[in-house]
């Protein structure tokens, strides 16, 4: 698959294994990840990101937290929850954020969730303008123009 647009993804998961696997296969489909193994790493990140992947329960902080601060710093502008759970409300308050696709699912769940959010990111942009440029940065090695 090949992505019409770059599609930048901040993944915030805590179990290392479980990110850089996560990280390989969503490069494969022509993701442009960035992986942060906690809040405090995603928080110095200085840069935008088409979406965010984001556990709810991380080891240094609340993934809910995180999304609700990164999508009002407009640092995102979609949230996924890739979670291995949580109390029903917290469910409920991610749901209203953005898709909460549980681990018991599989990574392979995030790839349909995460290509129709590029796809419709791509309808907008060609709406706007003809072309879209992709300017390194070095704190996140890109930024979608």
């Amino acid at each position: 698959m090949s992505l019409a647009l770059p599609f930048g993804l901040l993944l915030v998961q805590r179990e290392r294994q479980r990110s850089r696997s996560i990280s390989r296969m969503l490069r494969g489909y022509g993701f442009d990840v960035i992986a942060a193994p906690s809040v405090a790493m995603a928080e110095v990140l200085e840069c935008t990101f088409d979406a965010g992947v984001v556990e709810l329960d991380l080891d240094d902080g609340d993934g809910l937290a995180l999304a609700r601060e990164l999508l009002a710093s407009g640092r995102v502008e979609e949230v996924v929850f890739f979670t291995a759970g949580g109390s029903h409300d917290r469910l409920q308050a991610a749901r209203s954020l953005g898709v909460v696709i549980d681990h018991r699912e599989g990574a392979d769940a995030l790839v349909p969730v995460l290509t129709q959010l590029a796809r419709t990111r791509a309808s907008r942009a060609s709406a706007k303008v003809t072309a879209v440029d992709t300017v390194p940065d070095e704190a996140c090695q890109w930024r979608a123009g």
